[in-house]
Formats: structure tokens, C-alpha cells, sequence
């Protein structure tokens, strides 16, 4: 009686999950598509991107045993860029390396909680390792795709424009890859420190 209500509540749970990340997708979509219509051409990309993204997450996140936090923290971090305030400082800070901390913070999330989930003992160090070096790769890899936009389109607003938040280049790159770095070994720190707690208990 007992797995029989776990399994349901189980597929509840997925059931919620499911609706919350579609209802991301749809918003990104229609995003896009208003960005089409008012030919806001430096944003159609980063909103068809973002769109893209959402849904290979609704069909990877059971496999990869994701849960609906981490989920969250990777849907804020995709609307923060969409926000437009690369033109912004906090607290002395340029609100891209803000943007930097919190994409690096995510995707190193989403791995550390794919390996410990993935792996009857999981290996924490390891763990933690390949999690950060997932997440700097692949924020790394976005520094070249911003080059190419930047060679190819010039000036302009989005992540394939060279625009705000984009200051003294090669500066600029160095301090995105630093901040995606600082993120990633932030959130691999949260990481192992629960599964470790949860080992113990």
C-alpha cells in the first residue's frame, strides 16, 4: 500500500513537473514569437534558444533524475539573461558577472545532482570535478558561439551581438569564464556538502 501511494504521488509529482517546465517552454515560444512580430531581431535568437533549451530538459530531466529546485535554478538563471540589464551595476558589481555566477551555479547544479543520482556510490570528489569542468566547458563554448555572433552581426543587443555587458573583450571574456567558474565550484560546494550530510544520516 505504502509503494503503491509513493508510486503515485511519484507520478503527481512528475505530472506537476511537467506542466511547470512546458508552461516555461510556451512562454519562451510566445517570447519569440512577439520578438518575430516586433522584429526585436537581436533577441529572436536568445529566446528561440532558451526555448530549445526547456524542451530538451522536459526530456532528459527524468533520466537524468533532476529535481523541480534544481530545475528552478536553471529556468532563473535563463530568464535573468532575458531581462535586459547588462547595463546595470549592483553593489559596484556589472550585473553580467552576476549572470555568469548564477549560468555557471546552474549548470554545475544540474550535473553534481545528475552524477550523485546516477551512481549507487557516488564519488564526490569526482563528482565535484566533473561538475565544474561540465559547466566551465560549456560556458566556455558560449564565449566562442558570442565571438562568432560578434564577427558575423557586429554590434547589437543578445548573445550573438557584441553590445552591454560586453566591455573590453577580451577583459570581458575572461572575467564571463571566471565568474561561470566561480558559480560551478560554489554550487559543486553545496552539492557535496548535502550528499555528504545525507551519506551520514
Amino acid at each position: 500500500m505504502q509503494k503503491q501511494n509513493k508510486q503515485k504521488q511519484s507520478i503527481l509529482n512528475y505530472k506537476a513537473i511537467d506542466f511547470i517546465i512546458l508552461s516555461v517552454f510556451a512562454f519562451f515560444m510566445a517570447w519569440g514569437i512577439y520578438a518575430v512580430v516586433k522584429w526585436d531581431k537581436e533577441f529572436i535568437f536568445d529566446r528561440f534558444f532558451a526555448a530549445s533549451i526547456v524542451l530538451a530538459i522536459f526530456f532528459l530531466y527524468r533520466k537524468m533524475k533532476l529535481s523541480l529546485p534544481t530545475l528552478l535554478v536553471g529556468a532563473f538563471a535563463l530568464v535573468l539573461h532575458h531581462l535586459k540589464l547588462y547595463q546595470n551595476t549592483y553593489l559596484g558589481v556589472p550585473f553580467d558577472h552576476y549572470m555568469h555566477l548564477a549560468g555557471g551555479f546552474a549548470l554545475a547544479l544540474i550535473f553534481s545532482e545528475y552524477f550523485i543520482n546516477s551512481e549507487k556510490k557516488p564519488n564526490h570528489v569526482k563528482t565535484f570535478f566533473l561538475s565544474v569542468c561540465m559547466a566551465a566547458g560549456i560556458g566556455s563554448f558560449m564565449e566562442i558561439i558570442e565571438f562568432i555572433g560578434k564577427c558575423v552581426l557586429g554590434a547589437g543587443q543578445g548573445l550573438l551581438y557584441y553590445g552591454d555587458g560586453d566591455w573590453g573583450e577580451y577583459n570581458n571574456t575572461a572575467w564571463d569564464m571566471i565568474n561561470n567558474t566561480i558559480g560551478a565550484v560554489i554550487s559543486s560546494c553545496i552539492m557535496f556538502c548535502v550528499s555528504r550530510f545525507k551519506k551520514r544520516r
